[in-house]
């Protein structure tokens, strides 16, 4: 006999915790990700917290089931006309080696408005 699965009610501040960094405050309409579960289908405004130019619309369900986060970031590279490496190689230098987490002057933006961590040691 198959059983039923049941519905999960718990909120994905805690059944997905690590996603609920994507949810755009914003753009929801005062909606608060702890009022949706697993399962709902609502259409939501999620927001890459790495590129916050990253924005989309997605049912609560489909995001969750993702192997992936920002739908943008997972589709390509940064192209390397736009990189902070290729724009300003003098300052890409000057880039802190271990304290940017997995970023690099190749990965990011010229324009990125995210802070990091510079070393300036040779001035």
């Amino acid at each position: 006999m198959r059983r039923r699965r049941e519905k999960i009610t718990d909120p994905i501040t805690v059944t997905h915790p690590g996603k609920v960094k994507f949810w755009n405050y914003d753009l929801n309409d005062g909606r608060r990700p702890e009022d949706f579960h697993y399962g709902d289908d609502a259409v939501v405004a999620w927001v890459c917290p790495i590129n916050p130019m990253h924005r989309w619309k997605q049912a609560v369900s489909n995001f969750l089931k993702r192997q992936t986060d920002c739908m943008y970031c997972a589709r390509k590279p940064v192209r390397e006309s736009l990189r902070l490496s290729t724009k300003y190689p003098e300052l890409a230098r000057e880039w802190h080696p271990t304290l940017n987490d997995h970023r690099s002057p190749d990965t990011i933006l010229a324009r990125d408005r995210r802070s990091a961590y510079w070393d300036v040691r040779g001035e």
